[in-house]
This record gives structure tokens, C-alpha cells and sequence, in this order.
């Protein structure tokens, strides 16, 4: 595996995000010096325990445009309703308020809405007191039962 900005080695990096496990991804990118994508697929791989399956591709090499991205990492960096499909996945059967989910998911608030409250989320959420809550669909139900909040 190659990254881009190879400021830390694959191994490196691993390792960062094995002794940083809550540390949100937009963080986690700024000490490892990676892009979006490829640090997302190798958190991702971390956590489901399958970094020898996890394959990034190379780098086009940027010359002038140091900033220039993916047309891949562009189109995930809004695509916001498949970012909290991957993370609904991976909640378990943990709870998680709205803004914290946001935040640990790097996306704007400007972004946020517009994903977060298509109609296919709607079984992930409860409001209680005011506040959003996200977990999957029967801890949701339990939380409902339990505290008798629609």
C-alpha cells in the first residue's frame, strides 16, 4: 500500500490508530498525513480486523496540484448518506448523540442535515429531552419500550 502525503509509513499508521482508537478520523488524518480515503479504509480495516485484505490504490503523483484530490475522495467527501450507512455498521449495540456521531464522522453541520434526516434514517434516531440519538433499530426499539419515548 502507498499513501499520499507519506508523512507516516503504512506500519505507522496502523500503529497510531491501534493506540488512538478513539480518536475521530479528521484527527486521526492531520497526525498520519494521509487523505480521507485511504485513511478511512485503513480505520476501517483496523476495527473489522482485516488490514491484510485492505488494498489502497496508488497515488496518481500530483506535481502542481498538491491539493487536488480523487474524483473518488471528492465525490465520498459528500456523499454523506453512504459515510453514515458504513458507520451505522459499525455502532453495535452502542448509542451515540447526533452531534458526536457527526463530528466523528467528519462532516460539516452545514452537510449534516441534508443526509441525516432522509427518511431511511429514521429508525436510527430517538429524541429524547430535544436531543437525537443514532444506534440500530432494536436498541432503538429497546430504548423506546424502556423509557416510553416515541
Amino acid at each position: 500500500m502507498d499513501n499520499y502525503l507519506n508523512l507516516m509509513s503504512e506500519e505507522e499508521a496502523i500503529q497510531f490508530i491501534k493506540d488512538n482508537p478513539n480518536m475521530g478520523r479528521p484527527t486521526i488524518m492531520r497526525n498520519i498525513g494521509w487523505k480521507e480515503g485511504p485513511t478511512y479504509k485503513l480505520m476501517q480495516a483496523i476495527r473489522k480486523g482485516n488490514i491484510q485484505k485492505i488494498s489502497l490504490k496508488k497515488p496518481v503523483p500530483h506535481t502542481k496540484f498538491r491539493r487536488a484530490m480523487s474524483a473518488e475522495d471528492f465525490i465520498h467527501q459528500f456523499d454523506i448518506p453512504a459515510k453514515i450507512r458504513e458507520a451505522l455498521e459499525e455502532l453495535g449495540d452502542r448509542v451515540i448523540s447526533d452531534s458526536d456521531f457527526r463530528t466523528d464522522l467528519g462532516i460539516q453541520s452545514t452537510l449534516w442535515r441534508r443526509g441525516a434526516d432522509r427518511d431511511e434514517f429514521n429508525k436510527y434516531q430517538v429524541q429524547i429531552r430535544g436531543k437525537i440519538y443514532w444506534a440500530l433499530p432494536e436498541v432503538i426499539e429497546r430504548i423506546r419500550e424502556t423509557m416510553d419515548v416515541m
